[in-house]
């Protein structure tokens, strides 16, 4: 688990600065429920709690999850 700040949103998901290195929050792990708009989710500048399920280190990618972070 770690705190971030959110630095950007696409259509797929939002992008979280985690302290020097840029995870991403996939559409699919925003929430429980579906998302029809990540804005709807989150906000660029928003503190956020996220679970870290993914690290690869060849492709230099942090895949973070606001849902498993949270209760079901």
């Amino acid at each position: 688990m770690v705190t971030g700040t959110v630095s950007g949103l696409a259509s797929y998901g939002a992008f979280v600065d985690i302290g020097g290195a840029e995870g991403l929050i996939h559409v699919s792990e925003l929430s429980w429920d579906r998302v029809r708009r990540v804005a709807e989710m989150v906000q660029p500048g928003q503190l956020v709690d996220v679970k870290v399920i993914r690290l690869n280190r060849d492709q230099k990618q942090i895949m973070l999850s606001l849902r498993q972070a949270e209760r079901n």
